[in-house]
């Protein structure tokens, strides 16, 4: 009886100190999402689990999006998925920040076809990207069901970083083919554009590098902060800007739209390549 009671006792203490990691502003849009949920389909809810940003001690207030797993103890039918549309583009008219951003699983099967919530749009999605599940199992913060921890979560960190490798060379390097074959009319570009575009780039790559490196998920100013650390010198102007870009700092490194441009192909180009050559399968 001792043992249960102990045992009751630190899950709750986990939680209570979960909750603490939880922005205010973010734990009333669950409260409201949780409670409609229970109102207009209960039982449903299984389990509610927060990764991204919140997970990595990264929410900016007014930026972040609250990256969300919902386990249903059941199949969603196509009544229950019009039901959750409704909740979801309420509670986005209710609450115009932070927006919920998230998938809806078994589970049974975690990584089988579910549905989806993002930016108004609710469908259904395969469900089997790495990153989620890794960052899920290792840091996920539990709101609603058994511990994150305890989920039935089979990835690896290999899987982590087989995934990433193979995201630098499809996503990220047509992306950066695509920024070079057009680059001449992407110079014409009003500076808001390309800066956007500079600090998606560069800070978005070098969480893949970081990833790689020491085989685990930061944001992207801490990717940035690292790739200061770690990068060549004639990279930290390039680092430093997308860092300033982030933060919304207006202190600029850069002044024509022609640096900006070349210096952003050619970090890309380098780093991709750097990271093929490091780390081989």
């Amino acid at each position: 009886m001792q043992r249960v009671e102990k045992c009751r006792m630190r899950i709750l203490k986990e939680k209570v100190i979960e909750m603490y990691r939880i922005p205010e502003s973010v734990q009333k849009v669950l409260a409201l999402y949780i409670d409609k949920c229970n109102k207009e389909l209960p039982g449903l809810l299984e389990g509610m689990y927060l990764h991204g940003s919140i997970a990595i001690d990264s929410y900016l207030e007014g930026q972040s999006d609250i990256d969300f797993v919902a386990v249903t103890s059941r199949k969603l039918t196509n009544k229950d998925a019009t039901i959750l549309k409704e909740i979801h583009l309420n509670l986005a008219e209710t609450c115009k920040k932070p927006q919920l951003d998230g998938i809806y699983v078994q589970m049974s099967n975690l990584a089988a076809e579910g549905y989806f919530y993002n930016e108004g749009n609710f469908g259904k999605a395969m469900h089997d990207i790495p990153v989620t599940w890794w960052l899920l199992k290792n840091k996920g913060v539990t709101i609603l069901g058994p511990t994150a921890s305890e989920l039935p979560l089979d990835v690896t960190t290999e899987d982590l970083t087989a995934y990433v490798r193979k995201n630098m060379n499809e996503y990220w390097a047509t992306r950066t083919s695509a920024m070079e074959q057009k680059k001449e009319h992407l110079m014409t570009y009003p500076v808001e554009h390309i800066e956007t575009e500079m600090e998606w780039t560069v800070l978005g790559l070098l969480r893949q590098f970081y990833t790689l490196e020491e085989e685990d998920i930061i944001s992207k100013l801490a990717a940035g902060e690292y790739g200061l650390r770690e990068l060549e010198t004639k990279w930290h102007r390039l680092i430093q800007e997308a860092i300033n870009i982030r933060q919304g700092n207006p202190e600029r490194n850069f002044t024509k739209n022609e640096e900006r441009v070349n210096a952003t192909i050619e970090f890309a180009k380098e780093l991709i390549q750097f990271c093929n050559e490091r780390y081989v399968e």
